[in-house]
C-alpha cells in the first residue's frame, strides 16, 4: 500500500492534505463526468473527500486507490440523487473538449455535428451502459474495477460495453 495512504490511515493531516492535492484533479474530472456541472462536481468532491477522511482506515488496498475514490464519488452522487431526485446525466462535454482543441475551423463544424450526434445516441443507452463506457473508454478503468464501481459482475460489464459500443457503431455516422 502507498506510504501516503498509510500515513493518512494513521491520522497524519499533512499527508491527507497531500492526498487531496494529488487526487483532486482526477476526482473533479470523475465528478464532472457524473454531474455535467463544475459547481456540482466541486461540491461532490468536497463531500467525497470528507468521506475519504472518515473511512480511509477502512481502505485495505485490495483495489487501486483511484477505484476506491471513484466508488466514494459515485456513492456521494447517488446519495445526492436520492435527496434531490435529479436526473442522472453523464456529461460527455469533457470527453469532447479534447477534440475541440483542434484549430482547423473547417473541422470544427463537422466535429460539433459529430459530438452532438454522439451525445444524442449515447443518452439513448441505459445509465449503467453509459457509465461503463465512460469508465472504460475515457477513464481507462479495468473490467474488474468497473465491476466493483458499478456493483455488477465482470461479465455484465463486458456485456454492457459490447452492447453499448455496438449500438453506437450502428447509429453513428462515423
Amino acid at each position: 500500500m502507498d506510504l501516503l495512504i498509510s500515513q493518512c490511515q494513521m491520522g497524519d493531516m499533512e499527508a491527507f492534505n497531500k492526498l487531496i492535492e494529488n487526487y483532486k484533479n482526477i476526482a473533479l474530472k470523475m465528478a464532472y463526468g457524473l454531474t455535467g456541472s463544475i459547481h456540482e462536481a466541486e461540491d461532490l468532491i468536497q463531500e467525497a473527500f470528507i468521506r475519504v477522511f472518515k473511512y480511509i482506515k477502512n481502505y485495505k488496498g485490495d483495489s487501486n486507490f483511484t477505484t476506491w475514490l471513484y466508488q466514494i464519488i459515485l456513492n456521494v452522487y447517488r446519495d445526492s440523487y436520492k435527496k434531490t431526485q435529479k436526473i442522472m446525466v453523464v456529461s460527455w462535454d469533457n470527453v469532447c473538449d479534447k477534440i475541440k482543441n483542434l484549430s482547423c475551423p473547417s473541422i470544427d463544424l463537422e466535429l460539433k455535428e459529430l459530438q452532438g450526434s454522439f451525445i444524442q445516441q449515447l443518452e439513448k443507452l441505459p445509465q449503467l451502459t453509459q457509465k461503463a463506457i465512460l469508465l472504460k473508454d475515457y477513464y481507462g478503468f479495468s473490467y474488474e474495477e468497473i465491476s466493483k464501481i458499478l456493483q455488477c459482475s465482470i461479465d455484465s460489464v463486458k456485456t454492457r460495453l459490447y452492447r453499448g459500443r455496438k449500438y453506437l457503431q450502428k447509429n453513428l455516422p462515423f
